[in-house]
């Protein structure tokens, strides 16, 4: 693949996935992160 379409999909890429990294974390998920992580520190 030549240079200048993997800089083309890299450009795509990046103007799709932008928007999603953008977006806010849900709490949801942030409590349940939350919660594996202090049964992680538990064990540990």
């Amino acid at each position: 693949m030549s240079d200048e379409s993997q800089a083309f999909i890299g450009l795509k890429l990046r103007e799709l996935y932008d928007n999603v990294v953008s977006e806010p974390v849900p709490d949801r998920l942030l409590e349940l992160l939350n919660k594996l992580g202090a049964k992680d520190d538990k064990a540990g």
